[in-house]
């Protein structure tokens, strides 16, 4: 317990020296009623004197408590501008590795592209049309490929800067699963994509936008880790309270030891793509943000006898009640 009666109130060093400049703090500083809580460089804060009548001994151990406060403050700064460097440095990383990946993972496809268009240019009246669908094909493939990537990488760094705003409305997932599949493109065509709904009317609280995002993003993983012509489930089914959505795929499965960072940002799988490309990784990372961000878990268990299910909670509607 303090000696005297006092104030203690926190003031920037900046500050300080400029209430200096008011005649009613340099009378109250000659009479002693303020006291800095001070390094060699900095003013902490200050403390008001309520008592002006004290003795030798109390403001002793006044000052001797105010060194101790102010070591704490030293403390304290040296603590943040600690954290504030480590914060920058993982940004830094962050960076590096981002550029490193778009660096790496943007050339395949953009060469690609060039290249085929090259030869369009350069042979169309020497190619047949079958020869000349198949190039618009992969460069049409190629560019969807890219349209995806750079979509998750901008999403990803608007949540990563909390720009992104959850807008939930009633949904249904009906409406959800039919925007997905619209948008899967035409490597769908390859695979027997199953819608399994128990009912039409099955509706939650969400960002129908971003939701339908995460299902694309599952959707779109299964079919670039499943072999042709197997099977891709998209489903949704209540489960008291909740709704629980799933995206199964029978593809080779993950390793237990990967499944709990294979939601981080950046990492990668081993197993090779069916069409050879590497990811940022960052599609599994978006996920997690949003199902986060609606107050759910994305989970990852294996489909037996063969293949990965993502399956993740969310809030039933209003109309489900």
């Amino acid at each position: 317990m303090l000696p005297v009666g006092l104030n203690i109130v926190k003031l920037h060093a900046q500050k300080w020296y400029k209430y200096q400049k008011f005649p009613q703090l340099i009378i109250l500083l000659l009479i002693e009623q303020i006291l800095p809580i001070r390094n060699l460089n900095n003013v902490f804060a200050i403390i008001v004197l309520n008592k002006t009548n004290i003795s030798e001994f109390e403001k002793n151990i006044l000052i001797a408590m105010l060194r101790e406060v102010a070591l704490a403050y030293e403390k304290e700064e040296v603590l943040q501008a600690k954290n504030e460097l480590l914060i920058k440095n993982k940004q830094e990383e962050l960076r590096s590795t981002l550029l490193r990946g778009i660096s790496h993972d943007l050339r395949t496809p953009l060469t690609s592209i060039s290249g085929f268009a090259e030869i369009l240019i350069n042979n169309t009246s020497l190619l047949s049309e079958n020869k000349k669908q198949e190039i618009y094909t992969n460069i049409y493939d190629d560019s969807i490929w890219l349209l995806n990537l750079v979509e998750n990488l901008l999403s990803i760094t608007r949540f990563d800067k909390n720009e992104i705003k959850i807008k939930k409305d009633e949904e249904y997932f009906s409406d959800i699963f039919a925007d997905v599949i619209s948008h899967l493109g035409r490597k769908k065509e390859k695979f027997n994509i199953i819608i399994d709904l128990e009912d039409e009317m099955l509706s939650a609280s969400m960002d129908g936008r971003l939701i339908a995002q995460v299902i694309f993003n599952l959707a779109d993983n299964a079919m670039k880790y499943s072999p042709i012509s197997t099977n891709i489930t998209i489903g949704a089914k209540a489960a008291g309270k909740y709704v629980e959505v799933y995206v199964a795929d029978e593809g080779s499965g993950i390793l237990d030891k990967e499944k709990d960072k294979i939601c981080e940002m950046f990492y990668t799988i081993k197993n090779a793509s069916i069409d050879g490309r590497r990811g940022l990784g960052l599609g599994l990372a978006l996920c997690k943000s949003i199902i986060a961000a609606h107050g759910g878990v994305l989970e990852i268990k294996d489909n037996i006898p063969k293949g990965t299910i993502f399956t993740f909670t969310i809030k039933r509607g209003d109309n489900n009640e």
